[in-house]
């Protein structure tokens, strides 16, 4: 399978990537990229910056169910 990778990397303040909780936007974009089928990896160390990494499949899996919309 064919996947889109792509990875975003800053050299700013950090943060502590532990303190990412279920309401934060980057919960919702790691949401995002399971619902289609990848993954959204955060790294980020306090004083030395975050690298985001996202990996996707090129072509979605029509069978799953949250792409079905027979309504």
């Amino acid at each position: 399978q064919e996947l889109l990778g792509i990875r975003v990397e800053d050299h700013g303040v950090g943060f502590n990537d532990t303190a990412v909780d279920s309401t934060s936007a980057l919960a919702g974009m790691q949401e995002w990229a399971a619902l289609c089928g990848g993954s959204l990896e955060i790294e980020s160390i306090p004083g030395q910056g975050t690298t985001l990494t996202l990996e996707i499949p090129l072509q979605p899996d029509h069978d799953r169910e949250e792409f079905n919309n027979d309504d």
